[in-house]
């Protein structure tokens, strides 16, 4: 969140407009704070006192009574249990700056440290404490590390632990009150498939061409000539440039009138009285820093609130309202919707701003009026968000810290315990770069993470203590027991496995009625290849489980896997850095437990890829129990490299979200020739996952194609649907990349997105640029009969290249193929070429009208090559082709051509 320049021009009332800066000045009564700086520029707090001072001025309370027992604690030499060392984290400015220290933490390892230090901090409800200190914090490292008289300031932007500690909480106390004020309008937006409010003149151009395509139709059956002729004319009216300039008048009033909507929403009474007091607590310590601490010029200040309350609590909400649960995830949000948010949330950016729109965005200025009328209205509920009594709050919250601490909270609790232990385990990893910065603060955290137990220790007293109460509860029902010995360890060896064989036999039994389609259908565990001995490789893939699901997994596992342990296997743990739901210490231990000795007898390889502090943390916890065989077994991968050199890297099929984060955690590189955006050429002679001896299409593609055909072929939409665009882009990396892909984590239409899109891409189209005039001549000609029509593309398609004539040939039987299926997936031959004809027919020309003008002959010149596909690429004669337009398939009624003999295109003007 900064102050920034802007190239924009600025409201009127606001003095110097072309370099509109904010200039800090600390107060004359405010004492200079104590700053180290190293060679590497960090910015570090020796202790409390060198933060910027907070009077007791309704910002926060009585700081004094848990600052001091904080303080008390720290200057200590004494041994510190888990629940002092969360309150010494969480309300102590010099610990929590030590974690600013630079290339001390990787990015996955800050978002899991975030998420344990936010959780540890929740609980204890030392948030609003510990929010303070970063924030002041974040104040001081702006100020301290620029020339204060001349840049503005900057607090909240990049990965630090504040910011990532902001967006945890925004997540877990926002979900209602975003719901409350933001779901009506965006139903408004995301209801209506018919609103556009694209206003980029270039934007509008492309959505103009997608507007005459029509929507797919139900039918089966393609339409008669007559309709095709009429469709023929429809598709190749050229828009008139007065209609665009009338749909962009629309558009531009339909935009304001949203907007209008969505910020009378967020502005009004409601929206302020019933804000999560957190979220308004750390707008008022941000307008307290930069307007009483340090003098910001005059008005100026609400900026910063605004940026933080806009920029990080509301836009991303609405550009991705399905990413914090105010919008169902399982709708699909189209790209003309998303769009659409897009632009709604720019202007609500910029009314937040101040600034009027210049010519940066030219096209964007006939929004200024609407600035101009909400930039006061803004400005005065930000003064509103700022400015309340939350005093009493804050003590009783301050007091239930200590109350929390005396209680044992984290101790008693496995889930935040493990996080405790897993900041511990994290920071200790580090530890000598926190020796080599010689830095006090860093040097105190040091001190303190030493004075904690080691987690092998309470890993066993934990279960112990378990172990203990279970037989308790025990001996009151059995008095067998009672008579011999309650402690699990002096249990037979006899005796164990036998229970441990009643049990698994019980959830054997289980699994084979519990229902577990849906964790199939996620693929959770997968096992489609083995090694190069024969050893089935199982991989278990945690990115979508869900903490509701764990028992059923345990369910699923056993069920899955059950056969498949027989024999000697490998197991591959791929670990989501993302989730925020990762089995915990007993969930893993009752698993292990519970599973008979074939499970870990056979086990041969165990690689854990990814593992997080938190998997470190649990598997220290595992030592006790496990024994020194496993240890050998256990492999830990940071990189997926390291897998490759036991087994062939095209056995090992992954998940793309491992794959991706693979490559960009450990900066992986590639030497091969992109597989998006390339000529079939330079792929076919230089790619090595292409140099197949043989073969004349590129594999990756063939293989996406070829998986579309055995599983996604009867899916509604299939190639007219959009996937996911991060999902795509994550896999055209992958596959640029030459990346052993597992196509079963990604759904049908991301995979078809991925197709079109590398067509799409092609430098020089799949039906080459010296073909166009051509192929558009010969389906603009009036009174051509079909034969004739299908002689002369034999003659074009022939000139093709070999590459090109090849992949012609792939797409188009997978093409027939599926619109023989049009009454499951409702895309005929028609609906497909509408899709295909502009990604692989395209001129060089750089008329972008011209593509509107031709569209008709395209779409008309693909549904022939379509329909007629056996005799075009596979060789039947044109007597068959032609008069076999109502052959059923696999005993269905189902069209498997259209028949296009009595087509007679009009010239077309």
């Amino acid at each position: 969140m900064s102050q920034s320049e802007n190239t924009s021009k600025p409201l009127p009332p606001t003095p110097n407009n072309s370099t509109r800066r904010t200039t800090i000045r600390p107060l004359p009564t405010t004492t200079g704070s104590s700053v180290l700086k190293t060679n590497n520029s960090n910015t570090t707090i020796t202790n409390n006192s060198s933060l910027p001072s907070l009077p007791n001025n309704g910002i926060v309370g009585n700081n004094e009574s848990l600052g001091s027992v904080s303080h008390k604690l720290l200057n200590s030499k004494t041994s510190l249990n888990y629940n002092q060392f969360a309150q010494l984290l969480t309300t102590n400015a010099s610990l929590l700056s030590a974690l600013y220290t630079q290339r001390l933490f990787a990015t996955s390892e800050l978002d899991e440290l975030a998420l344990s230090i936010y959780q540890l901090s929740n609980s204890l409800q030392s948030i609003c404490y510990m929010n303070k200190l970063l924030l002041g914090i974040e104040f001081e490292k702006s100020i301290s590390s620029t020339n204060i008289e001349a840049t503005n300031i900057v607090i909240l932007r990049g990965n630090t632990i504040a910011t990532k500690i902001m967006d945890l909480l925004i997540k877990d106390e926002c979900v209602d009150y975003l719901k409350s004020i933001l779901l009506e309008p965006l139903k408004l937006v995301l209801l209506d498939e018919s609103l556009d409010l694209e206003i980029d003149p270039m934007k509008l151009t492309q959505s103009l061409f997608d507007q005459s395509s029509p929507t797919v139709s139900s039918s089966t059956t393609t339409s008669s000539s007559t309709d095709n002729l009429q469709q023929q004319q429809d598709n190749n009216n050229l828009q008139q440039p007065s209609d665009a300039e009338i749909k962009m008048q629309n558009n531009l009033n339909n935009l304001i009138k949203i907007v209008k909507i969505f910020m009378d929403n967020l502005l009004s009474q409601k929206a302020i009285q019933t804000m999560p007091m957190k979220i308004k607590y750390i707008a008022k310590l941000i307008n307290h820093y930069a307007k009483d601490q340090y003098r910001i010029q005059q008005d100026n200040s609400h900026i910063l609130v605004g940026s933080f309350i806009f920029l990080r609590l509301f836009n991303p909400t609405i550009i991705y309202p399905e990413c914090r649960d105010v919008f169902p995830p399982e709708i699909r949000i189209h790209q003309k919707n998303r769009r659409n948010l897009v632009l709604i949330s720019k202007v609500i950016q910029q009314i937040s701003n101040g600034f009027e729109y210049g010519a940066k965005e030219a096209f964007m200025i006939p929004l200024n009026p609407l600035v101009k009328e909400y930039v006061g209205k803004v400005k005065d509920y930000l003064v509103q968000i700022s400015t309340f009594d939350c005093d009493k709050e804050l003590e009783r919250m301050e007091m239930k810290v200590l109350e929390n601490v005396k209680n044992e909270m984290i101790t008693k609790n496995e889930e935040l315990l493990q996080h405790a232990m897993n900041i511990q385990l994290s920071i200790k990893s580090h530890e000598s770069t926190l020796i080599e910065t010689k830095l006090s603060n860093c040097n105190l955290l040091q001190q303190v993470i030493n004075r904690l137990p080691k987690i092998e220790e309470i890993a066993v007293q934990q279960q112990q203590s378990k172990t203990l109460t279970s037989h308790s509860s025990t001996s009151t029902s059995n008095t067998t027991l009672n008579n011999t010995s309650v402690v699990s360890n002096t249990t037979t060896i006899t005796e164990k496995k036998y229970q441990d064989t009643e049990k698994y036999l019980e959830l054997l039994e289980k699994s084979k009625r519990e229902d577990i389609r849906d964790l199939e259908a996620l693929n959770v565990i997968s096992c489609r290849t083995c090694d190069a001995f024969g050893k089935p490789i199982v991989i278990f893939s945690e990115e979508k489980l869900k903490k509701e699901d764990l028992e059923r997994v345990l369910l699923y596992m056993i069920q899955k896997l059950d056969k498949i342990v027989e024999q000697e296997y490998v197991l591959i743990w791929c670990v989501s850095n993302a989730t925020q739901q990762r089995p915990g210490f007993s969930w893993m231990l009752n698993v292990y437990r519970n599973l008979t000795r074939k499970y870990k007898k056979n086990l041969k390889s165990l690689y854990i890829v990814h593992p997080t502090m938190m998997i470190k943390v649990i598997i220290k916890c595992f030592a006790p129990f496990v024994s020194e065989k496993f240890w050998r077994k256990l492999h830990l991968v940071d990189c997926v490299q390291d897998i490759y050199k036991e087994i062939d890297e095209d056995l090992v099929p992954l998940p793309p979200g491992i794959l991706a984060y693979d490559l960009i955690q450990n900066n992986i590189t590639s030497n091969e020739i992109p597989l998006f955006g390339s000529t079939l050429e330079e792929i076919m002679m230089n790619r090595k996952d292409c140099k197949v001896v043989g073969e004349l299409i590129p594999y990756p593609i063939k293989k996406v194609m070829e998986f579309i055909k055995e599983n996604h072929y009867n899916v509604r939409g299939i190639f007219r649907v959009s996937g996911n665009q991060s999902s795509v882009t994550q896999l055209r990396l992958l596959l640029n990349h030459g990346s052993n892909v597992d196509l079963h984590h990604a759904d049908c239409h991301i995979l078809s997105s991925l197709v079109k899109l590398f067509l799409r891409e092609l430098p020089n189209p799949l039906f080459v640029f010296d073909v166009y005039d051509e192929m558009v001549n010969l389906f603009k000609k009036n009174n051509v009969s079909i034969e004739e029509i299908l002689t002369n593309l034999n003659i074009i398609i022939s000139r093709l290249p070999q590459y090109h004539l090849a992949l012609a040939k792939e797409l188009f039987n997978l093409l027939f193929f599926i619109q023989t299926y049009a009454e499951e997936n409702m895309m005929n031959a028609h609906n497909l070429a509408i899709v295909f004809g502009p990604n692989i027919i395209r001129s060089n020309s750089t008329n972008p009208l011209l593509a509107l003008q031709d569209n008709g002959a395209l779409t008309y010149a693909t549904e022939v090559m379509i329909t007629h596909c056996e005799q075009l690429f596979n060789g039947t004669s044109v007597s068959s082709s032609t008069n076999n337009g109502g052959n059923g398939n696999n005993g269905n009624n189902r069209r498997k051509a259209v028949n296009l003999g009595q087509f007679k295109l009009e010239d077309q003007q």
